[in-house]
């Protein structure tokens, strides 16, 4: 007997001896009761519990408040695995629980002091991925719109917004429909100023719908203010057009952000680059790329203009580009590597003189970066330009001395190139002549000593 193992044992016991050994290990530990009272129960029993359980999570927080957010989370996470487990072939059910899981969210922030993070990390991750997941799995229309609408009622925009960021392009016209005409009423009672940022949320939620939904002059109304579209909004819209093969609707949006627009929002270089891969027309593909490069500073097209249009319409281009620098109102919008893009494709001369009429303004907003400078002013010097040159260097190097002392290398290095390019300077003409610009340099940054000590 001692050499058998548990298994043969258990097998070896008559009905009556193991249902013995089972009522006995049940009474001795209560987890053994609960294992057991799991694996003999019915679905319709184990559905039950989940209910119960999120009810007391809603209610509570978790089993007792004592509970740090880490097992709160862990707690979320175990019923959302039951859930998965239990309605695998349910999507419909599935769909009701998991809605209600992530309701319990903003019941549960009430009650947390501590740090809210683990809860957030679990409802965003694994909740709401569950929840996406049974939704493309659902096709009951009144199952959907009964779980999106409980998750509005309890003000869970999130989630709705995630399910709709991520599926709203399959979810039936009916729900879409029956949930819009929800936040619809709902930002009507929250449009006076006590309610200005619900109003805003739920404004928000709309446009997210729309877009998703792919109901482009829905979302175009509802986005424009005065007549007014925002770029991220126009962004947007270019995107759904794509989406939509309308290529020039997209060039259209796409032609109205600034320069501004591309180097602050990456979705918008994101959907220009789309733009460009996927437009099968060339004439409208070569029209966008002329004015991105033109009017929008993009020099990173030029290469591919060249290769795609050929000699002609490049030089036409180049052409065009140094007639909207010179006709610019402001100067400060024109971006160093266009100028340094024209220099090296011959038209030192012309940049020389633009520099020299605004090279003051030059650094003044768009400098968020020194090193398209340099290289514009070594390329000027390269091609015969010296004073344009070192009124560039001069700049630059008063901007690195405002930067701290971490910037002196830098400085104390273009400083000796301002030195080396003025002796090639025999007409200062109207600008400051080289003496003054060295007293006054020295008298403004006289305390300077570890510059100084760089110099030499």
């Amino acid at each position: 007997m001692a050499n058998k193992s548990l298994k043969q044992r258990i097998s070896d016991l008559s009905h009556d001896e193991l249902l013995s050994v089972v009522v006995a290990a049940m009474e001795s530990e209560p987890s053994v009761r609960k294992l057991f009272a799991h694996l003999t129960s019915s679905r319709n029993e184990r559905i039950a519990a989940i209910k119960g359980d999120i009810s007391k999570l809603g209610a509570y927080g978790a089993k007792g408040r004592a509970q740090s957010s880490k097992q709160v989370a862990a707690s979320i996470s175990s019923l959302a695995d039951r859930i998965n487990r239990e309605c695998g072939d349910d999507a419909e059910q599935a769909f009701i629980l998991l809605s209600r899981l992530l309701a319990t969210e903003t019941q549960i922030r009430l009650r947390r002091s501590d740090s809210f993070d683990p809860i957030i990390n679990v409802m965003a991750g694994k909740v709401t991925d569950s929840l996406v997941g049974v939704s493309q799995r659902l096709s009951s229309a009144d199952v959907l719109t009964e779980g999106l609408g409980f998750l509005l009622d309890v003000g869970h925009f999130r989630g709705v917004a995630a399910l709709f960021r991520r599926a709203g392009a399959e979810l039936p016209d009916e729900t879409v429909d029956t949930i819009l005409a929800l936040v619809a009423a709902s930002t009507a009672k929250a449009s006076d100023i006590k309610h200005a940022d619900e109003f805003e949320m739920y404004h928000g939620l709309a446009g997210i719908i729309l877009s998703s939904t792919g109901r482009i002059e829905a979302f175009r109304r509802h986005v424009t203010v005065n007549g007014v579209i925002s770029s991220l909004d126009r962004i947007t819209l270019a995107e759904m057009y794509l989406d939509h093969g309308n290529y020039k609707g997209a060039r259209v949006l796409l032609d109205e952000l600034s320069a501004t627009d591309y180097r602050l929002f990456a979705r918008a270089q994101a959907v220009l680059e789309r733009y460009l891969g996927e437009c099968p027309e060339m004439a409208d593909c070569e029209g966008l790329m002329r004015s991105m490069i033109v009017k929008h500073n993009k020099h990173q097209l030029a290469a591919r203009f060249l290769q795609l249009y050929g000699d002609d319409a490049y030089a036409n281009l180049l052409g065009s580009v140094m007639q909207y620098i010179c006709t610019e109102q402001e100067p400060d919008t024109i971006d160093a590597n266009m100028l340094h893009l024209l220099v090296h494709e011959g038209y030192g001369d012309e940049i020389a003189g633009y520099v020299e009429g605004n090279y003051a303004t030059s650094l003044s907003r768009n400098s968020h970066s020194l090193q398209p400078w340099v290289a514009l002013a070594e390329s000027l010097a390269s091609c015969g330009h010296p004073r344009p040159a070192a009124l560039l260097f001069r700049l630059i190097v008063n901007r690195l001395m405002l930067a701290g002392a971490d910037a002196y290398d830098t400085a104390a290095t273009l400083f000796s190139r301002v030195q080396d390019l003025s002796r090639n300077v025999g007409n200062w003409g109207p600008h400051e002549q080289h003496k003054d610009f060295m007293i006054n340099f020295r008298l403004m940054h006289a305390n300077k000593r570890k510059f100084w000590s760089l110099v030499g």
